[in-house]
């Protein structure tokens, strides 16, 4: 842990360093500030290309079904630093949150409405099967699972087994015409 006086020191140094760069390299305040980071290890790599208008379109475009591989094209980054601005900047995570919220609501009210059907239209049957096999997947699913327990296999087996002990201790009339 740092003691107060270790903070003071570092203080005034940093803005010694701030002043030397602004004089010497004349650099504005942003770009200084951007080089201090460098200079104390804070910051690594480029500076950020997000701007704040990013979250206002990232809502737009998340409203419209853009996937966040087509923001990434859209806003010229890789996933990485699309994915970095999600957890550096508030404001453009929840724009795009509430985009993609909005825009899924929506296409869930269209399913529905169409699964339903309404005075114009009759319900759509495709619509009502999708929204089924999503909403009751246990009820609906093509396949339906049947789980046989140890108990169910051991009855089946001695079934088939009396079944078998049966035919041969009373052989059916049809059997005995054949062997004849």
């Amino acid at each position: 842990m740092h003691t107060l006086h270790h903070l003071e020191n570092r203080l005034l140094l940093e803005c010694k360093y701030i002043t030397y760069c602004k004089s010497i390299l004349k650099l504005s305040y942003s770009q200084s500030r951007i080089t201090r980071l460098f200079y104390w290890g804070i910051m690594a790599g480029r500076p950020t290309k997000y701007k704040d208008e990013y979250a206002e379109q990232a809502y737009k475009l998340a409203l419209l079904g853009a996937t966040d591989k087509q923001m990434c094209e859209y806003f010229e980054v890789d996933e990485r630093s699309f994915n970095n601005w999600k957890h550096k900047h508030l404001e453009f995570f929840q724009s795009l949150k509430k985009g993609k919220e909005e825009a899924d609501f929506e296409v869930v009210k269209s399913l529905y409405k169409k699964a339903c059907g309404d005075d114009k239209t009759p319900p759509d049957t495709t619509a009502c099967i999708f929204w089924l096999k999503n909403r009751q997947p246990d009820k609906w699913r093509d396949k339906q699972e049947v789980v046989t327990t140890p108990d169910d296999e051991l009855r089946e087996r001695y079934l088939e087994a009396m079944k078998n002990l049966n035919s041969a201790v009373n052989p059916s009339p049809s059997d005995n015409q054949h062997k004849t």
